[in-house]
């Protein structure tokens, strides 16, 4: 979780947050004011160690102001590096590369071309283009490109009201009356 991760990162700068709903919100709102992924991680830090300017700002709804410095980039990280933040998971790149290399080899240079991200973190600035030279660092040989709707705020919303309106996924809808009924099992029996 991204904001848990600033949490952690503006303690580490002095400032405490705890896990109040009021102070997710406020971390949540630095996070997506000032955290951007760099194209090239290890160029962009060591940019934040060498220039004194490197300092983003944001000012909170009571009028203070927190200062990060190379947070801003350290934050996002993990989505590519997961380990370096004491995470056992592998980086959303390479969780691409790997659902692509499971289908058919026939069809991998069309994913390769067509990977979409979507979701709270595709709005993160210059995502894709990151994703895009990992996938390229990893199937150097392959084309790859990455698009993230205009309207990716609500991707998950429209795609979920697209489905939802097809006539064949009605037969799977699970109400609640059958939930009761027959617990979670229902869903394995009506999506088999």
């Amino acid at each position: 979780d991204l904001t848990e991760n600033m949490t952690n990162l503006l303690q580490e700068r002095g400032y405490i947050y705890t896990n109040t709903k009021n102070d997710r919100k406020i971390v949540q709102l630095i996070k997506e004011k000032l955290i951007y992924v760099p194209v090239d991680y290890e160029v962009e830090i060591s940019r934040f160690y060498s220039d004194n300017n490197s300092i983003r700002s944001c000012a909170l709804p009571d009028g203070t102001t927190v200062e990060v410095g190379d947070e801003s980039i350290r934050c996002p990280e993990i989505l590519f590096k997961p380990p370096f933040h004491g995470k056992t998971s592998k980086g959303i790149s390479d969780c691409t590369y790997e659902a692509i290399a499971k289908c058919d080899p026939d069809i991998w240079k069309t994913l390769m071309d067509n990977v979409v991200m979507a979701g709270g973190n595709a709005m993160i600035p210059s995502i894709g283009k990151r994703m895009k030279k990992e996938l390229a660092e990893l199937v150097p040989r392959m084309k790859s490109s990455v698009l993230i709707p205009s309207d990716v705020k609500y991707s998950a919303w429209i795609g979920g009201s697209v489905l939802a309106n097809l006539s064949t996924f009605q037969d799977m809808w699970v109400s609640k009356e059958e939930y009761d009924e027959y617990g979670p099992s229902i869903a394995s029996q009506k999506c088999p």
